[in-house]
């Protein structure tokens, strides 16, 4: 196992700390992620003004890719020769490189390591470098994914002051912290996160009335299995749930604008029990 995974195994070191160098007054930082993975660099120059480096994404047959490093020596020498064309250069990256919350060269951190008992139960797990690669590409996605919404969402105000916006925004989601305190618990999290009951409006309008089901994603009823099924096509049309509009509620007999409006309010005032 790297020295970083097994600092990250340890817990001496964790997702989310920053470490940082300096070169000829040029200080360079970066983030460490799950595995021991390096990344979200970032150049500050002598002159104050910050760049960041190595953020631009990829994607290969579909799965996306971002620049990313395993070891201090990699991501060292790559910065320093990448945005300052030094070679030739014998860096010790253990020695210079620190952590910032720790406020000690990543070697004396190391050195703790070795020196304690922690160090026999850090080498057992299987080295999983690319699995924990391809969680910090799909994390920058994420990110970027995030930021694009955010500016359609203020896009969309600007624009439509008078409407409500068509989905609620994104709620965040612990579970990433969850599953990142301990690579002995992530697969317990996972499971018991993708077990829970999930469910979505099922919509069905015909000649006699409208009905609205919360149909379970995950093991539907048999019940609501046979009524799907049953069901004849004149209750089975689409209703596209436009933005609610204002106005009256007209219940005898019920209308679209009604329906619409009864099924926004009550997934946007929802609540999650514990």
């Amino acid at each position: 196992m790297r020295r970083l995974q097994q600092l990250i195994a340890a817990d001496l070191v964790r997702s989310g700390d920053k470490l940082f160098f300096s070169f000829k007054k040029n200080k360079f930082s970066c983030e460490i992620t799950l595995g021991g993975i390096l990344w979200k660099c970032v150049w500050e120059k002598p002159d104050g003004t910050t760049e960041e480096l190595f953020r631009d994404s990829s994607s290969i047959d579909g799965r996306p890719y971002i620049r990313t490093f395993e070891s201090l020596t990699d991501w060292t020498e790559t910065a320093i020769q990448e945005t300052l064309n030094e070679y030739h250069t014998r860096y010790s990256s253990w020695k210079r490189v620190r952590h910032l919350r720790l406020g000690q060269p990543m070697e004396t951190i190391y050195k703790h390591l070795q020196q304690s008992n922690l160090a026999t139960k850090t080498n057992k797990d299987p080295d999983t470098v690319g699995l924990f690669e391809h969680i910090a590409a799909l994390s920058s996605q994420v990110e970027q994914t995030k930021n694009n919404l955010a500016k359609w969402e203020n896009w969309f105000r600007e624009n439509h002051p008078d409407l409500k916006l068509p989905f609620s925004t994104i709620v965040q989601s612990t579970f990433v912290e969850t599953s990142s305190s301990s690579s002995s618990s992530s697969s317990s999290s996972s499971s018991s996160s993708y077990g829970m009951t999930q469910t979505q409006p099922f919509i069905f309008t015909g000649n006699n009335g409208n009905y609205m089901v919360l149909h379970e994603m995950n093991d539907p009823h048999e019940e609501c299995k046979d009524f799907a099924v049953h069901a004849s096509p004149a209750t089975q049309q689409a209703i596209v749930f436009d933005p609610p509009a204002d106005g009256d509620a007209t219940w005898q007999p019920v209308d679209d604008k009604t329906i619409k409006n009864f099924v926004h309010s009550f997934f946007s005032n929802k609540t999650t029990s514990s």
